[in-house]
């Protein structure tokens, strides 16, 4: 996430899936403060989590652009939403 675990768990937790078996949250504090499709990023989320594979990651955010810069490091990815947070607009797959 790019805020703060805390607040990443407050928000699983409203929608309901605060209760799976997550093996943590990656927050910007343990990624050096880089934003999220910067590729250190991904590379310091595989190595907290214990991952050498980039496909076995699951990439979830409401950013076409964050999701194509996990996409593009080879994470799975899910778009939240239906709307484009960047540019408002609807996002519609082919």
């Amino acid at each position: 996430t790019a805020s703060a675990s805390e607040h990443a768990a407050r928000c699983m937790a409203k929608l309901g899936v605060g209760g799976l078996p997550w093996q943590g949250i990656i927050d910007t504090r343990a990624c050096s403060l880089e934003s999220k499709h910067a590729r250190s990023s991904f590379e310091a989320a595989m190595r907290i989590a214990g991952a050498t594979d980039p496909a076995t990651c699951l990439f979830c955010d409401d950013s076409v652009k964050n999701i194509q810069a996990a996409s593009a490091f080879g994470w799975r990815t899910v778009l939240v939403g239906r709307t484009d947070r960047d540019t408002g607009a609807e996002v519609r797959c082919a």
